[in-house]
């Protein structure tokens, strides 16, 4: 029997007696519906503990998560650890799934209703043993008619109901990974060093913590703030996708080595290939020789030696965790990200300035984003945001033009309201191709078209 959405409406949307006299006039599909309250849990009496593993199938696309010692990995991303937080939330909502009425057991109607486990539409959860039997599951199907909640069943059983309330499942791969691959805090950083092809240089902390760019050209001086920079760059590395290719990574054009004072010496290999960035991650932790001499300290030892012992110990322990996980696996990452570790050494230091030269500038921009620059929200393509900024240089050369209107219609960021007032600012504080042509302009001249991470800049100089 095929339930018609009229008579489905009438079944999710009326309770008490109506609802009885629907069920024994529809009979053929339905069951008594005096062994359900309203109410109760879908899934009842599941130990989570006893599932070694979990698929997800929605929209023609399987995901599949296993339980290892250390918590659930990702199989279709080389059992990658999937996030805890992710995996909690899932068996979560499938414990809290309740229902509101019982709608058929009829499983013709199973199509209809958007459960039939085959329906690209449904998503289907399974939690299964270490036997790869089926503990427990559910099939989530379509929105209830005239209702807030979506057709529900356990994958062994014919009956669905209508949940009492919307009810929905992470399904894709990347929802599940755990995006975090290092986070070593700024204050914990020694020394930074970053070795390309022609060029090598270094940072490390030197007197009142200060951190010290090494061997600055004659003529030149550090830009500090790029040079800081260099320490935030692991304080929260984070992955984009999982190559499945390992020969992205095979000829590595930057390696950036950060030393920690925590025991711990990070070295990230980076590659390239067209506008994509890739890593491989190992870690270095304290030496033989100081694991030795730390198990050595006896447990009657002053609590600062026992401090110290432990902090190797356990990053001995880390180091070596760390190694088995990235080991062989290589991460896409952003390109901002891949950004902080390649400055070569000319990118961190600028020319002592002139008398003529001044410190500090005061501009104007107008700023065009497009999909994929960095904190933009704008969903045009790159060619159509350089065909805009195009158009609006060509407009603020006009004769009459005022920038200021032109950057309140056109600009996207925070200065837009300002008329793109970016107010004064000394170098390192904007990105170094922002900072080359506005220095370059005289007071009240226009620059060309300026293509930055933000997208592409029309600047003018205003003192």
């Amino acid at each position: 029997m095929i339930l018609t959405d009229k008579k489905l409406s009438i079944l999710a949307g009326v309770a008490g007696v109506l609802l009885v006299l629907t069920v024994i006039v529809y009979s053929g599909g339905f069951g008594s519906a005096r062994d359900f309250e309203s109410g109760s849990l879908l899934i009842q009496g599941l130990d989570p503990q006893k599932v070694s593993r979990i698929t997800i199938d929605h929209d023609g696309e399987s995901l599949t998560l296993r339980r290892t010692a250390q918590g659930f990995t990702i199989t279709q991303r080389q059992g990658y650890p999937a996030s805890i937080e992710k995996v909690n939330a899932l068996f979560i909502k499938c414990l809290d799934i309740r229902c509101d009425d019982k709608v058929t057991e009829n499983k013709d109607n199973h199509k209809d209703l958007g459960v039939a486990a085959d329906d690209k539409e449904a998503t289907v959860v399974k939690l299964l043993d270490n036997a790869g039997k089926v503990i427990a599951g559910v099939v989530v199907g379509g929105s209830v008619s005239r209702g807030r909640g979506v057709y529900v069943r356990s994958v062994d059983k014919d009956v669905v109901y209508a949940a009492d309330k919307w009810v929905s499942f992470a399904t894709k791969v990347s929802d599940y990974v755990d995006t975090e691959l290092v986070k070593v805090a700024k204050k914990d950083v020694i020394e930074v060093r970053v070795e390309q092809k022609d060029s090598t240089c270094t940072a490390a902390r030197g007197k009142d913590d200060k951190i010290v760019l090494q061997n600055i050209p004659k003529g030149k001086r550090a830009k500090d703030s790029d040079v800081e920079s260099l320490f935030d760059a692991l304080s929260s590395l984070t992955l984009d996708d999982i190559a499945t290719d390992a020969a992205l990574a095979a000829n590595p054009d930057t390696t950036f080595t950060c030393k920690t004072s925590k025991h711990a010496t990070y070295v990230v290999k980076l590659s390239k290939k067209d506008d994509k960035h890739y890593v491989k991650l190992s870690v270095t932790g304290p030496s033989a020789e100081l694991v030795e001499k730390s198990m050595m300290i006896a447990a009657n030892e002053p609590q600062a030696e026992l401090d110290k012992k432990a902090a190797v110990l356990t990053a001995n322990d880390k180091a070596k965790a760390f190694n088995l996980l990235h080991n062989n696996r290589v991460y896409e990452i952003a390109s901002w990200s891949a950004g902080k570790m390649r400055k070569p050494l000319k990118d961190l230091v600028e020319d002592i300035p002139k008398d003529d030269d001044p410190e500090k500038i005061t501009a104007s921009h107008i700023l065009i984003g497009y999909k994929g620059s960095s904190k933009s929200e704008a969903t045009r393509t790159k060619a159509e945001a350089r065909k805009l900024a195009e158009d609006v240089l060509a407009k603020t050369k006009a004769h009459g033009a005022n920038f200021a209107a032109l950057a309140r219609k056109h600009s996207e960021g925070p200065s837009k309201d300002k008329g793109g007032d970016l107010g004064e600012f000394g170098k390192g504080a904007m990105h170094e191709n922002f900072e080359k042509a506005a220095w370059k302009l005289k007071v009240g001249e226009i620059s060309g078209i300026v293509e930055t991470p933000f997208g592409f800049h029309v600047i003018k100089r205003t003192k």
